[in-house]
């Protein structure tokens, strides 16, 4: 899969380490899922610092989701998922 990664001005904004850690995971989470069930053969992650937020979107040429059976996460199996 190709991957497109855009950061904007992360080094300026001076993120804790925790925040860093946490976008990381997300990023890897929602890679990992694309790779295994969405059938993509190219992702794009633009994440831009605004003001006190960070905006990280995952885009996708992959098959997608059904919105209604991913909507509530499946804690019976000690899992919730992204």
């Amino acid at each position: 899969m190709q991957i497109w990664l855009q950061i904007n001005h992360m080094t300026e904004c001076g993120l804790p380490s925790v925040v860093e850690t946490t976008l990381y995971r997300v990023v890897q989470e929602a890679l990992t899922n694309t790779a295994k069930r969405a059938a993509a053969t190219a992702a794009r992650v633009p994440i831009q610092p605004t003001n006190s937020l960070v905006r990280m979107v995952v885009e996708t040429n992959g098959c997608g989701v059904d919105v209604e059976v991913v909507r509530l996460p499946d804690v019976s199996a000690g899992r919730l998922g992204l």
